[in-house]
């Protein structure tokens, strides 16, 4: 009668923990947080409001922020919008949410976020925002744009597929640090797009363009770049013309850019090299007024948090292959302190140990029981024999 007694209470425990486990898991499955068209905020408490301003109080754990109202600026406040997986996380890629943050506004700032391990960081298909000051890393694009006139300020792009991928008209990008990336710039057939004072070091490929005849690009720090520009006629091995993939002028007329491996020399110390920097040989195009020293690009700041450093390395990438390795830099500003994965995990744990425990109860039962039935039956037959 113990024996039962004890499968029994095995048995409630094992499904009141089940049901704890599942609701947990139901409780941390992600949903879907909203600023509102009316100005109200669903989905979290982890969002103040006051007017036309809203701040991020907490880290976030793989929700995705989408805004719906016009005018206004959200603050990230140096806070983590923290996706399940990360392109720069081997084993994970493709697992990943679609977008940190969603803009289906305009007249939108956002600022001052830690983005890491979504597909893409901040999505753009409306026009007239504004994204400065943020730290974006571990994503297949950290800025998607799919609309006009956005601005692209002061950003720290980092360990991604894309860091800028465009598909917009009269877009700027300026004052963003953009590394260690696969492409710092993904642009596809646009007018009017302007890139200046800008770092943009240690990527695989510093510009991929379909038709560099929209950009303006000028005043830009290219340090330790594998290729400079790559068009969309190099993977079909054409010439480069047309919309094919036409190449972009890098200066304005005046001043070009630095190239940390120019050669040339300054005569006449006004800054600007006296030869022409060779910026691709075939087909043949120069940045005709290379800048001597770099351009001063003050090195991006979230609040109080500091975005990594500035590796020197290459990224260990390939060209027919761009998988991002796993990085190893901790300064990527927050984490969440309560990660709902180690939940789970010590759940499951519990519940698979209680499975185990009860399993060897019941084994144990069965094992007795039998041993009782066998002695029974041997007891009955040598009483019949003695009768």
């Amino acid at each position: 009668m113990g024996f039962k007694k004890e499968i029994a209470f095995a048995l409630v425990f094992l499904c009141v923990i089940s049901l704890v486990t599942i609701q947990s898991v139901k409780s941390q499955s992600t949903g879907n947080i909203y600023i509102n068209t009316d100005g109200s905020v669903s989905g979290t408490n982890k969002i103040t409001h006051n007017d036309n301003e809203y701040t991020l109080t907490e880290d976030i754990y793989d929700s995705t922020l989408i805004i719906e109202r016009n005018n206004i600026v959200v603050d990230g406040g140096g806070f983590t919008l923290l996706g399940a997986g990360g392109w720069g996380v081997a084993g994970v890629a493709g697992k990943e949410s679609s977008a940190a943050i969603n803009l289906t506004c305009s007249n939108v700032t956002i600022e001052n976020f830690n983005i890491k391990g979504w597909e893409v960081g901040i999505y753009l298909p409306f026009n007239n925002n504004t994204v400065k000051e943020n730290v974006i890393s571990e994503t297949r694009s950290c800025i998607a744009i799919y609309a006009d006139n956005s601005n692209i300020d002061g950003n720290y792009l980092a360990s991604s597929i894309d860091g800028i991928l465009d598909k917009g008209n009269n877009d700027i990008s300026t004052g963003n640090w953009i590394v260690n990336n696969y492409e710092a710039f993904l642009i596809y057939q646009t007018t009017g797009h302007v890139i200046f004072a800008n770092r943009i070091e240690n990527n695989t490929e510093a510009i991929n363009t379909s038709d560099g005849e929209g950009l303006e690009i000028y005043y830009n720090n290219f340090i330790n770049n594998q290729m400079n520009v790559v068009t969309a006629n190099d993977a079909l091995s054409l010439p480069t013309f047309g919309s094919g993939g036409s190449l972009p002028s890098w200066d304005n007329g005046k001043e070009g850019n630095y190239w940390s491996n120019y050669t040339g020399v300054d005569a006449n110390h006004d800054g600007v090299g006296d030869t022409p920097y060779v910026v691709r040989t075939a087909p043949y195009t120069t940045d005709r007024y290379p800048l001597i020293t770099p351009y001063d690009v003050p090195e991006p700041s979230i609040n109080s948090t500091t975005p990594p450093s500035t590796s020197t390395s290459q990224m260990p990438i390939s060209n027919n292959n761009p998988v991002l390795q796993p990085t190893t830099n901790s300064t990527m500003g927050k984490q969440p302190t309560n990660n709902p994965n180690q939940q789970k995990i010590v759940l499951i744990i519990v519940t698979a140990a209680l499975a185990a425990y009860l399993a060897v109860v019941i084994a144990v039962v069965t094992f007795s029981n039998n041993k009782i039935k066998q002695f029974h039956k041997e007891n009955s037959k040598e009483t019949c024999s003695v009768c």
